[in-house]
């Protein structure tokens, strides 16, 4: 059983390099899934002579955005579990993917949190249920709704859209009053937004610890349910992890053994 912190993974690399407002899982400036690299050349259907030279341009950029998606969530996985963070579920950030991309998430994660998007036109169509469910869109991903939307850093006063909006949702049985907050917008205003919370005084916090969650990857397997949470890891993956954690006694060892060799030599 892993006795540590718990997370959330959300995303990897904001693609345009705007720390803590940035996308990573669709292209914003085009306003589609994630096709290419950044520095790669952008085509739309005029750049192609028929349908079906289009249609593979897009076959290739879906299967792009699957192989992205697969090299994001193992890199940050592995980044959490070094620093015995264990993530058991996922939010894209901005609310922002494609329909393939929540099956290809599918794959790794049981536990989707957050808004989510509901086109593959643009991302300006975003929705949230009020219930925990498991929506067929989500590849069987199990959704736990963000219903109360976010702070705005460029406007602090949002926080009392979060408060107005509660009021609506708490009039819903089985609903969720959940909100997300960018912890560099600092303790203070958080503390004010929970403290207005707690007239809601009937929903009790959610532990993800407690729920069955699972998020495999590579050869690392994290579930969770009834407040325990469980590492496994292959053979060969538990091997390179027991050496990654004792690289302060290897490499003294290593050393060692080489003066030893170097000094007969000498001999």
């Amino acid at each position: 059983m892993a006795e540590a912190l718990l997370c959330m993974v959300i995303g990897i690399n904001y693609r345009e390099n705007e720390t803590g407002e940035g996308f990573e899982y669709w292209d914003v400036k085009y306003d589609r899934p994630v096709y290419q690299e950044n520095e790669e050349p952008v085509f739309f259907r005029e750049d192609f002579e028929s349908d079906e030279e289009f249609q593979e341009y897009v076959k290739k950029g879906l299967q792009f955005e699957r192989d992205y998606i697969q090299s994001t969530v193992e890199q940050g996985v592995d980044e959490l579990l070094e620093q015995k963070l264990y993530p058991l579920a996922f939010e894209a950030p901005h609310y922002t993917m494609s329909s393939t991309g929540y099956k290809e998430l599918a794959n790794y994660f049981s536990t989707y949190v957050g808004q989510i998007q509901i086109s593959d036109e643009t991302y300006q169509a975003t929705f949230p249920p009020l219930f925990e469910s498991t929506p067929s869109y989500l590849g069987g991903m199990t959704l736990l709704p963000e219903t109360l939307g976010y702070v705005d850093g460029s406007n602090l006063d949002s926080y009392k859209n979060i408060v107005k909006k509660a009021e609506e949702v708490s009039s819903f049985s089985d609903s969720y009053l959940s909100f997300f907050y960018h912890p560099y917008l600092g303790i203070e205003l958080l503390k004010e937004t929970i403290e207005e919370m707690k007239a809601y005084d009937e929903y009790e916090w959610v532990d993800l610890k407690e729920m069955s969650n699972k998020v495999e990857v590579q050869d690392v397997v994290i579930t969770s349910e009834d407040g325990r949470i469980s590492v496994e890891r292959s053979l060969v993956e538990n091997i390179v992890h027991k050496l990654g954690t004792m690289w302060w006694f290897i490499i003294p060892v290593i050393v060692f053994l080489i003066a030893i060799v170097s000094m007969k030599k000498k001999r």
